[in-house]
């Protein structure tokens, strides 16, 4: 279901992605557009409420079950889903499709033959990043599902 919708995203507007893309080629493409700008919120905000909803279920159902739960518990759980998923955004997302297999609709206009298509090491560091931020957003799933059970 995930590829699907970044496949189906990446179909309908590669360039809301474009502060994704490696910096060789942000600059040869230049600046977002204005429709892709409006384009990459609504999408943005409608995967990563999604996604947030999935991972606040999951916690809330972990208290519901368990009748005694810790914050540690809750946060491990809640990191492990995020990096689940950040684990298949760098292998299948970005190393195999992306880099890799090339689909045409990933490759932005005027941006053909940029080295940044086989970069693998950028997707990997964005990838520590993600990491790096679910830390954050694990404490705060853990810490408003203690605050509420």
């Amino acid at each position: 279901m995930m590829t699907t919708t970044f496949l189906t995203l990446l179909f309908i507007n590669p360039e809301m992605w474009l502060d994704d893309y490696p910096p060789d080629i942000r600059a040869r493409f230049g600046p977002m557009s204005a429709k892709a700008k409006r384009l990459k919120w609504v999408a943005g905000t409608v995967v990563l409420g999604f996604f947030l909803g999935i991972v606040v279920v999951a916690a809330a159902q972990w208290a519901r079950v368990h009748s005694r739960f810790t914050f540690g518990e809750l946060f491990w759980s809640s990191f492990l889903i995020f990096n689940l998923f950040n684990l298949f955004d760098l292998l299948v997302l970005d190393w195999l499709i992306f880099v890799t297999i090339q689909p045409r609709m990933a490759i932005l206009p005027g941006t053909e033959g940029a080295a940044g298509y086989k970069d693998y090491a950028f997707h990997f560091y964005a990838s520590l990043k993600g990491m790096a931020g679910s830390v954050l957003v694990s404490a705060a799933v853990a810490g408003g599902v203690m605050l509420l059970a």
